[in-house]
C-alpha cells in the first residue's frame, strides 16, 4: 500500500470517527432530555397519589373549628387567613416514598445537580382559594417540582427543550424545615437557578394529556357543591366562617 492510500484510509477513518463521535454525543443529549422528562413525570404522578390522599379532611366543631384529615387540607384550613397560603413542601423520602407513593427509585439524571440530597428535586403544592358568595370556599392545588440544573447557563434552553413554566429561585429554608421555590410570576429574576414545572392532578404526565384537563377542576367543584352543600348554603347570602363548606379536592 502507497503513502497516499495510507493517507486516505486514516484521513477516512478519522472522518467516520469525528462523525460517530457527534452522533453519540447528540443520541447521548437526546437520552439525558428524555431521561429528566421521565423523572418529572415520575414525580408528578406520585404527588397525584399523595394529592389524592391528603387533600380531604373535616372540621370538628368549634369555636374554632379544628381541620382533620389529609396533610394538604389542614395545612390550607391552618393558613386559610393567609394571603397567599404558604406552599406546602413535600419531602420525597419520607412524604412520597415512605408511604408507598413511588414504589420504582427514581433513575440517575446526568442533567440534573445531585451534589446536595434533597435539593435536586425540590416538590411541593402550591394552593389558592376563593370564596364563594354563598358560603363555599373553593382550594385550588397545583402540583410543582423545581429540578436543579448542572449548567445553570442552559437554564433558558431547556426551560424551552422541557417546557416548563418558568425559571425561578429557592427560599432559603429555616433550620428543620423543607426547602420550597418561588411560585411562577411574569419576570424572571436575572440569577434563577431552578427550572420549574406546574401541574394540576389531572394532568400528571406530558404523556396523557386530556383536552379538558384545564376544566377538570371547575366541573369537579360544580359538582360537588351542588351534590354536597346545604341547600341554605347555595340560596343563603349571609354565612360566617366556620359555616363555610370547604371544596378541596377538586383539582
Amino acid at each position: 500500500m502507497t503513502l497516499p492510500e495510507v493517507l486516505l484510509v486514516l484521513a477516512i477513518a478519522g472522518t467516520i470517527m469525528v462523525f460517530g463521535i457527534r452522533q453519540y454525543v447528540s443520541f447521548k443529549s437526546d437520552a439525558d432530555v428524555q431521561q429528566l422528562q421521565a423523572n418529572i413525570d415520575q414525580l408528578f404522578q406520585a404527588m397525584t397519589a399523595f394529592y389524592i390522599a391528603n387533600c380531604g379532611g373535616t372540621l370538628t366543631s368549634g369555636p374554632p373549628p379544628t381541620p382533620q384529615g389529609g396533610l394538604l387540607f389542614i395545612h390550607a384550613i391552618k393558613n386559610i387567613n393567609t394571603s397567599p397560603i404558604p406552599p406546602y413542601p413535600i419531602d420525597l423520602q419520607k412524604n412520597i416514598v415512605a408511604n408507598g407513593y413511588m414504589t420504582t427509585p427514581l433513575p440517575f439524571s446526568a442533567l440534573v445537580d445531585s451534589s446536595t440530597p434533597g435539593l435536586d428535586y425540590v416538590l411541593q403544592f402550591n394552593v389558592s382559594n376563593s370564596t364563594h358568595p354563598n358560603g363555599g370556599v373553593v382550594l385550588t392545588w397545583k402540583m410543582q417540582v423545581a429540578v436543579l440544573l448542572k449548567d445553570q447557563k442552559l437554564n433558558s434552553a431547556y426551560r424551552i427543550y422541557l417546557n416548563a413554566q418558568c425559571i425561578s429561585n429557592m427560599n432559603k429554608p429555616k433550620s428543620g424545615e423543607l426547602p420550597t421555590v418561588n411560585v411562577c410570576t411574569s419576570t424572571t429574576p436575572t440569577d434563577a437557578t431552578y427550572l420549574v414545572f406546574e401541574r394540576i392532578a389531572t394532568n400528571a404526565s406530558q404523556k396523557k394529556v386530556s383536552d379538558l384537563s384545564q376544566s377538570t377542576p371547575e366541573l369537579m367543584q360544580f359538582k360537588q357543591m351542588y351534590e354536597v352543600s346545604p341547600i341554605t348554603n347555595l340560596k343563603s347570602a349571609s354565612h360566617s366562617p366556620d359555616e363555610y363548606q370547604y371544596y378541596s379536592c377538586g383539582s
